[in-house]
């Protein structure tokens, strides 16, 4: 399919191809697997050819055993225009460097038109920011300290790149990136480059130096001598990608082992060391991540000892960091970077329980931010084979456990715990244990229950507000980002701004998750807590794994028989929740001026599923709240339901196959008022397109569509005072019922 600019009708493939693996660096036969630019080719590779002695032979070829072949994208007379750009991913030259045909006849007939590119390294200056630099160095050497270290040697003085930028993901292993880096980090020219590379032979001391200083403008040919170190023969081969003919010909190979071993004599890193920090001057702090050793403790002085040298910290990729029932505080300030297959794993209750949000595995100072990685959790309290039934009634329930069970060395009396189906995680309930005397426990069950059936492999959780993956308590201004939360957490990542009854001072301010993604997370997938102001929720994912997740995203003051929390102006942004139980994104009471923006839900599990509400819960009506751009479908109760609301509404959204698609009702005796559903759309919902309930004032149905829907197109019921509807209702079981008073439907078209 070929896709067209809006604007100018230009198709994107003569615009933009598809990336190419390699550039070629000379004439080549074209046939046969060889190595181009440092890089070995596979069958299938890419390759832009550009430098042939006939220049009717360049293009994009595909590489094969035999001889080459152009690929579909390349290979006919309307494929090529002037400026048609190719990235090259990788190589020693031309890695991540972008291409463009120049000077060419018009048509071109490929095989008889002579094609001529020009490149430019300028890409790199846009795309290689320090998260992307320190997973591609990371890459190239199996030490993490050695080669955290050599980066804080060549970026420490630029503080715009200390700033880590948002990267979903790493650049691909190749020979010449750090050269690329520097180049473009130090904004050197090539003859700068060339002269440094020169010098990096022969006194390769003098080059990190000069480079550790920051001092691109002084590199030239005439640089003067430093004192030479013997023990560094080679360390800028690995800043080079190691030898490389557009680097210098005279550097010398060395060994991996007498690289590192270099680098950490130069860096003063110990042998046993996992991590280092944006700087050349502090250890490794023992931090092991062998999935085995307790990390706690290490790592905790680790990110002291940042916060106190004004750095960053980094955890390499593919390690597993042992947590046990531990807990990790960032200090105020500290930016954190992980790599994107760094696993934190709790695997054991906290000491005491979770009776503070310090229980959380990780907690977020003042002004953080943390990038990437895994938080996983192993923890399971208990498990029974007894068979019960799921349950979600009020009712006493009783398993076999084993005896001494606690929880972080406390009793397991009165705590509240999750009961669920090891084989069917979407099945279970919840409740308190009541007794619990030798093997025998007694649970005394809430209303709340999930799936259904009879089971005997039971495992039991604590269900908790705090402990979660990561917590931010009482902070502001701090971001978690690109992380993954996979496990056995009750709650997933919470911004806790909670106040008890009666006090205030505890909130939430200008914070953000952004890019997370959420898996099988039990009560709530990321939970808003208490007193929350100016937060961001963008480009979040949460998989419910088919009901095991009861709620997506929840906007929860938790306010009881008082008004201490609030929260104002919180945004969810870009989010997708699919295959949750019960609801999708919730904006809670005493919320105000409350957005949620262009996001999806699909596939809620539970016949009472919503996937968006907006509802007056404990207390405190929520107020001047909208959705905009959003859409549900497969929601089993409804699309969208405003309970209780002041001056709320959703605009430009679609409910498609829910239950119904749209409902204004009163929460209790509370009406909903001045409720705005506009320019939306329902489709196909197995009840009512738009519903109005009894007690519900002055709703708003504006530019309304109500098609195929099973039930009732619009329907106003006894009650609803003074509706307004305009828009189109046909195809439905019925288009229209009013028995509201003082409704204005005369814009509404029936068909």
């Amino acid at each position: 399919m070929t896709i067209t600019d809006r604007q100018g009708n230009v198709p994107e493939h003569l615009a933009y191809k598809a990336p190419v693996r390699v550039a070629t660096t000379a004439n080549i036969t074209l046939s046969g697997l060889q190595t181009i630019d440092g890089i070995a080719l596979n069958a299938n590779d890419r390759v832009l050819v550009w430098q042939q002695a006939d220049p009717t032979q360049n293009g994009i070829y595909q590489a094969e055993t035999g001889p080459w072949t152009r690929p579909n994208d390349a290979n006919l007379t309307e494929s090529w225009i002037a400026g048609t750009q190719v990235f090259v991913n990788f190589g020693s030259t031309y890695g991540s460097t972008i291409f463009k045909v120049t000077a060419i006849a018009d048509p071109i007939i490929v095989g008889t038109t002579a094609l001529t590119f020009s490149y430019s390294s300028s890409v790199g200056a846009a795309v290689i920011t320090k998260a992307q630099f320190l997973r591609a160095l990371h890459d190239l050497a199996p030490n993490g300290a050695t080669v955290m270290a050599l980066a804080s040697a060549i970026s420490a003085s630029r503080d715009d790149y200390v700033n880590i930028a948002y990267s979903a993901e790493p650049f691909a292993p190749q020979a010449g990136v750090l050269a690329t880096f520097v180049q473009l980090h130090f904004g050197l020219s090539g003859a700068q480059m060339t002269a440094l590379f020169a010098r990096a032979a022969s006194e390769p001391d003098q080059a990190l130096a000069v480079l550790a200083a920051g001092a691109g403008n002084l590199i030239s040919a005439a640089m003067q001598p430093v004192a030479a170190s013997p023990t560094l023969p080679g360390a800028l081969a690995l800043l080079g990608g190691l030898p490389s003919s557009s680097i210098s010909s005279a550097m010398l190979p060395v060994t991996e082992a007498a690289t590192i071993a270099a680098a950490q004599s130069l860096l003063g890193i110990t042998t046993g060391g996992k991590l280092a920090m944006y700087t050349a001057t502090d250890a490794a702090y023992g931090v092991k991540g062998d999935g085995v050793t307790n990390d706690t403790t290490a790592i905790n002085s680790f990110l002291t000892a940042c916060s106190n040298n004004g750095v960053g910290a980094y955890f390499p990729g593919g390690l597993t960091y042992e947590l046990g029932g531990g807990s990790i505080t960032v200090p105020d300030g500290v930016r954190v970077l992980a790599g994107r297959t760094a696993t934190f794993r709790r695997s054991a209750d906290p000491a005491g329980g979770y009776t503070a949000p310090s229980s959380a595995m990780i907690s977020l100072g003042n002004y953080c931010a943390w990038t990437g990685g895994i938080f996983a959790n192993t923890i399971v309290l208990c498990q029974s084979t007894t068979s019960n039934a799921v349950t979600s009634a009020p009712a006493s329930v009783t398993f076999t456990v084993p005896a001494g069970l606690t929880i972080g060395g406390s009793s397991i009396l009165g705590s509240y715990i999750r009961v669920y189906s090891r084989g069917t995680p979407s099945a279970g309930f919840e409740g308190v244990i009541t007794t619990y005397s030798g093997t025998t426990m007694t649970l005394t069950t809430s209303l709340f229950g999930f799936g259904s059936g009879t089971y005997t492999d039971w495992n039991m959780n604590i269900a908790h507000t705090y402990g979660g993956p990561c917590t931010m308590y009482n902070v502001t201004e701090s971001v978690l980002e690109s992380a993954r939360i996979t496990g056995n957490w009750y709650v997933g990542p919470t911004m806790n701004g909670y106040n008890a009854d009666n006090t205030s001072g505890i909130q939430i301010s200008k914070c953000t998750y952004r890019g997370l993604y959420c898996e099988g997370v039990q009560n709530r997938g990321i939970q808003l807590y208490g007193t929350v102001t100016d937060g961001l929720i963008a480009d979040c994912f949460i998989d419910g794994l088919l009901g095991v997740t009861n709620y997506a995203c929840n906007l929860n003051c938790a306010n009881g028989a008082h008004l201490s929390n609030s929260m104002n102006r919180v945004k969810m942004l870009g989010c997708t929740a699919v295959q949750c139980g019960f609801q999708g994104f919730e904006i809670g009471d005493q919320c105000s001026y409350c957005t949620i923006e262009d996001c999806t839900v699909a596939v809620l599990t539970a016949t009472a599923g919503i996937g968006f509400l907006v509802q007056l819960a404990n207390g405190g009506v929520p107020q001047y709240n909208d959705i905009v751009g959003c859409e549900a479908s497969n929601c089993g109760n409804y699309g969208y339901a405003f309970i209780g609301v002041l001056y709320c509404g959703a605009g430009d959204s679609r409910a498609v196959a829910c239950g119904t698609g749209f409902l204004v009702a009163p929460s209790g005796s509370t009406q909903s008022q001045y409720v705005s559903i506009a320019n939306s759309d329902a489709d196909g919902c197995t009840a009512n397109g738009f519903e109005v309930e009894g007690n519900s004032n002055h709703a708003s149905l504006f530019n309304i569509t109500a098609v195929g829907n099973g039930g009732v197109g619009v329907q106003i019921d006894t009650g609803a005072n003074t509706t307004r509807v305009s828009g189109f209702s046909a195809s439905n079981g019925t288009n229209l019922v009013d028995n509201g008073t003082s409704s204005g439907i005369s814009n509404l078209g029936i068909g």
